[in-house]
């Protein structure tokens, strides 16, 4: 069990929200529903395929951890939380680290395909969709 021990104390736990679990989940969600919004805008903005990219959603997350890592953790990324809530057994709050960035991912598209039209987020056609594309 030492080993196990010293090996957990290495695992980035999840995070207990400091805040209200309402307040956590609003939270993680306006957080992984920014980052998905920046990322669909650069990856289908012509402009900034580039070396940019990166630095735009790279600083996105620095930002957002930075400012509400302190508050809820800013998992953004499910997989992120549910790995070390599983080793740990701390499995209380996993909830809202599982369905805040979800539902985020689902709202992020149909809100920037509002505001930049067909360009964001394209639809593929039933009809031209076959495994030969690829």
């Amino acid at each position: 069990m030492g080993i196990l021990a010293n090996s957990l104390s290495l695992i980035s736990l999840p995070a207990i929200p400091s805040v209200s679990i309402f307040q956590a989940f609003v939270m993680e969600t306006l957080l992984s529903f920014l980052l998905m919004f920046v990322i669909l805008n650069v990856a289908t903005s012509m402009q900034e395929k580039n070396l940019m990219t990166g630095v735009v959603v790279g600083s996105t997350i620095a930002l957002e951890a930075l400012f509400a890592g302190p508050i809820t953790g800013a998992s953004m990324n499910p997989a992120r939380s549910f790995g070390p809530a599983l080793v740990s057994g701390h499995l209380q709050y996993v909830w809202i680290y599982l369905t805040a960035p979800v539902l985020a991912a689902i709202l992020a598209c149909p809100i920037c395909r509002l505001i930049k039209g067909k360009e964001c987020c394209p639809i593929i056609e039933q009809d031209s969709w076959s495994l030969t594309n690829f």
